[in-house]
């Protein structure tokens, strides 16, 4: 009798266990499939975009300024994007012509970016694209390269300038990239060139693998299958999620400094943090954050 009563509480943590164990397993399955099935709609790339968004507000602050798709992403008018966005939103394959407006207002991040994704799942729906960030950590030689990157392109969209003076300000430009083009050649084919003068830039585009909705996920599954009451993991839901959106914040913003500083071959120190060092430690936070929950809240007071 007394072996039955022993044994009685180790069989129900068992069940306890395997009830976690299935119950986590299920969630993740099915939230993650879930996930897959909407990568590719505009709920999506709008929550990319917010992440992107505050991604570069931190880095502004930072450093130099940084940009939220800033360059090298569409050439045509906001007229002629606005009209082909509205006709593959209703589904249709083309546009029709529209004659641009001068007082047409300039593209917002959202519309150049939903733009630039449409347009690559059209071609190819296997491409990982996100939302554009460009950190200028530095001002110097490659900062001005892009500005006038940029700044030749807003030229076309420029209606009020005519054909001649369109003409006369690109041809300036062409000349003043040739004369920097030179000067960065020359700094980085010198081993002993001083690379100040160069600045830190760093561009980088943030994919759905950047969002951080897996570990959100994972730490979801993880507090709805402990065993514990409603309102309990209702709390641990709303701490811990915000707290996993702004730990990826952080990563984005650690990893965009360090893609600025880095100047190895193939960028090998970005790549080794962003590959390695914050996966690793993106999942001990996440376990960090769930088993404090665990012994401040789930067993502070049990029932």
């Amino acid at each position: 009798m007394s072996e039955e009563r022993a044994t009685a509480p180790k069989r129900g943590e068992r069940r306890q266990a395997l009830r976690f164990v299935i119950t986590f397993s299920f969630c993740v399955l099915v939230l993650l499939s879930g996930y897959r099935a909407v990568t590719d709609t505009a709920l999506n790339d709008r929550y990319l975009l917010q992440v992107a968004w505050n991604t570069t507000w931190v880095l502004h602050h930072l450093g130099d300024s940084a940009y939220l798709e800033y360059y090298g992403v569409t050439t045509a008018h906001p007229s002629q994007v606005r009209a082909e966005l509205a006709a593959w939103e209703k589904g249709e394959d083309h546009a029709e012509v529209v004659e641009p407006r001068m007082d047409e207002p300039p593209l917002t991040p959202w519309e150049t970016w939903r733009h630039r994704v449409l347009r690559m799942r059209r071609n190819n729906r296997d491409a990982s694209v996100g939302p554009r960030v460009v950190f200028f950590l530095q001002r110097g030689l490659l900062t001005e390269d892009v500005e006038l990157r940029k700044y030749k392109s807003d030229l076309g969209k420029d209606l009020s300038l005519t054909r001649l003076k369109r003409l006369q300000m690109r041809r300036a430009v062409d000349k003043r990239k040739a004369e920097i083009t030179r000067a960065i050649s020359q700094i980085r084919n010198d081993p002993k060139a001083d690379k100040t003068p160069l600045g830190r830039i760093f561009s980088f585009d943030l994919v759905s693998e950047c969002g951080a909705i897996e570990v959100m996920v994972i730490f979801f599954a993880a507090v709805i299958a402990f065993p514990t009451r409603w309102w309990k993991r209702f709390v641990g839901l709303v701490v811990g999620i915000p707290l996993m959106y702004g730990v990826n914040i952080f990563r984005l913003v650690c990893l965009g400094m360090i893609g600025a500083l880095d100047t190895s071959p193939g960028r090998e120190y970005f790549n080794f943090a962003h590959h390695y060092v914050w996966q690793s430690l993106y999942v001990v936070f996440v376990v960090a954050v769930w088993l404090l929950w665990i012994e401040l809240l789930v067993k502070k007071r049990k029932g």
